[in-house]
């Protein structure tokens, strides 16, 4: 009896080790982790205002041969010197993206008045859900977002 208790203990440590593996593979968030939605008004290069809900910064990376792997985050990855900032949506209210034919710099309001300028640290672009459908905006083709919780 002593002897399956302790099988099933080692049996059960694999299982958990296994799936804590795979969701790392498939960077999902952790299950405790509540993730907050965010809404935004995104104003284009065009000056077409368009209202998203479930905000999220979207990029795509390569692990050496596999197919691309999809990052949504509800964070600014930007740069500042060596590092990589990021800036949680949470405490964002607004911010101003300039692009000069060169990487996007963004211009970062907080809540608390604080701002600050970087370059975008990951390229990638703005996903939500329209009253139409799931948008897809580059960082290049928008110049103001503003997130609401």
């Amino acid at each position: 009896m002593r002897n399956t208790i302790v099988h099933l203990s080692k049996s059960s440590k694999m299982v958990i080790g296994t799936l804590v593996m795979v969701c790392g593979l498939f960077n999902l968030p952790p299950i405790v982790e509540g993730a907050q939605k965010f809404d935004a008004t995104v104003i284009d290069t065009n000056g077409d205002k368009s209202h998203m809900k479930n905000f999220r910064f979207y990029y795509e990376e390569q692990l050496n041969d596999t197919p691309f792997v999809s990052h949504e985050l509800r964070y600014m990855p930007v740069k500042k010197g060596a590092s990589t900032i990021q800036v949680q949506f949470a405490n964002i209210k607004k911010i101003h993206i300039s692009s000069n034919g060169k990487e996007p710099e963004l211009t970062i309001h907080l809540h608390n008045g604080k701002t600050g300028k970087f370059p975008l640290g990951i390229a990638g672009s703005f996903r939500g859900e329209s009253d139409f459908g799931e948008m897809d905006m580059p960082s290049s083709g928008i110049t103001s977002i503003i997130l609401k919780k």
